[in-house]
């Protein structure tokens, strides 16, 4: 037998229960804000404000998560199925996204310049940050040039009969590497903002 929603219930769980087992409530639901003023706080708060609020120093951690959550996935990838990679490589490349853009704002870019220029581009991500004093090898940037041109992050996410044409889980292991170690290296070799 099944729920509303077509998925069968948990066994020995009544859905009215289910928030309040034990007399607890879980502290997810407890928090949430009404959605009637959901609108208001949504239109006082813009994604670059975000950003800009967070700072180069709180997206670099947020990528460092994003970097270990690769890691565990890749370990739970089954050789001969391409879908089971699809987590890692979604999770590898906004890591790679995060950094680069971590490494920009470092390097006085505004987050607006990075969302309204690049969007979720790497390979202008790439460019930029080249330009902006960050050196990767040449196989890299290119690999990087690769992953928006393929629209890689699009396949691991909606398209899973493209996974077999994706990027070696190697070479997308080698990219995450590299773009972590030399963002690091160039943010704490490099002033703050580029003069000039």
């Amino acid at each position: 037998m099944s729920g509303r929603s077509g998925v069968p219930p948990m066994p020995g769980v009544r859905v009215g229960r289910l928030l309040t087992r034990k007399g607890l409530r879980h502290p997810m639901f407890t928090r949430c804000k009404p959605l009637a003023d959901m609108g208001a706080v949504m239109a006082t708060t813009s994604k670059s404000n975000t950003v800009e609020r967070e700072g180069p120093i709180s997206i670099r951690l947020l990528a460092d998560h994003y970097r270990r959550a690769a890691v565990l996935l890749l370990e739970s990838g089954q050789r001969g199925n391409p879908m089971s990679w699809a987590p890692f490589r979604l999770v590898a490349v906004h890591a790679i996204e995060l950094y680069l853009t971590a490494f920009l704002l470092h390097r006085g870019m505004s987050a607006d310049e990075v969302r309204q220029q690049m969007g979720h581009h790497l390979g202008k991500r790439a460019d930029a940050a080249r330009s902006a004093g960050l050196i990767l090898r040449q196989r890299t940037y290119e690999h990087l040039v690769s992953l928006s041109s393929s629209k890689e992050y699009r396949v691991s996410r909606y398209h899973p009969s493209g996974l077999d044409t994706a990027s070696e889980l190697n070479r997308l292991t080698a990219t995450l590497d590299e773009v972590t170690h030399k963002t690091a290296l160039a943010s704490a070799a490099l002033p703050t903002t580029v003069v000039g």
